[in-house]
């Protein structure tokens, strides 16, 4: 649904104008803190890891039965990677310690360099083009094929055209960072009532991606607070 990028890619992707020299269209820190959301929902999505008690477990199954989970002490040693850089730099956050980590700290330390991680792979995958200029720091713009994707996950939620974890998240995601002006101004004031029908539909999902819209709260919690500093 989002066309080969994970939740995190798209929604740096739909963060940053590509008519304004591919500037972000939101303050550093709010769009850090959603960044790092987005990581962990990938993670979810992946069957990586959990969400339960606000904690965020390791995910992994007991060999003799597949259908039972490990405790996190257990399953940390046995989680595999997804093979996608940044995604695999949190899992090690999670399964680096002995027990279960709080959602709202792991948002913290994973915001301190996602924006810097996923700049990095994107640019290497080609989905952010990088301009040296003579002066100056170089200037990034999202490739429009890889925008396109992303922002056709945006339109397909406002539209009621399909729905999948994915674009439900990512549609959540945008608008709790107040992305709205992505879209034409005849579309953007649906992302909101997408956004929410979205967060709806990811809070029947069964475990262990009941733990989106968990997270998914928490960045919402974490935006508010981020905010309320950047305007004190």
């Amino acid at each position: 649904m989002l066309g080969g990028l994970c939740v995190r890619e798209a929604l740096f992707l739909l963060a940053h104008d590509p008519e304004h020299k591919g500037r972000p269209r939101v303050h550093m820190p709010v769009l850090a803190t959603g960044l790092a959301g987005a990581t962990l929902v990938d993670l979810i999505l992946a069957r990586r890891i959990h969400v339960a008690g606000g904690r965020v477990h390791a995910l992994a199954y007991d060999p003799r039965d597949g259908r039972i989970p490990l405790d996190h002490a257990q399953a940390r040693t046995l989680v595999e990677e997804v093979a996608e850089p940044v995604t695999d730099h949190a899992r090690a956050l999670v399964t680096g310690v002995r027990r279960p980590t709080p959602a709202q700290d792991l948002i913290e330390i994973i915001g301190l360099d996602v924006y810097g991680r996923t700049l990095t792979r994107l640019v290497e995958t080609g989905h952010v083009t990088r301009t040296q200029r003579r002066l100056g720091r170089p200037l990034h713009r999202p490739d429009q094929q890889a925008l396109v994707e992303a922002t056709g996950a945006l339109i397909s939620a406002t539209q009621d055209i399909g729905h999948d974890p994915d674009s439900d998240a990512l549609c959540a995601l945008a608008h709790i960072l107040n992305l709205h002006g992505v879209l034409s101004p005849a579309d953007s004031a649906e992302i909101g009532n997408a956004g929410r029908a979205g967060l709806t539909r990811l809070r029947a999902l069964a475990p262990p991606l009941d733990g989106v819209p968990k997270v998914v709260d928490t960045v919402q919690a974490a935006v508010d607070a981020v905010t309320v500093k950047v305007y004190a």
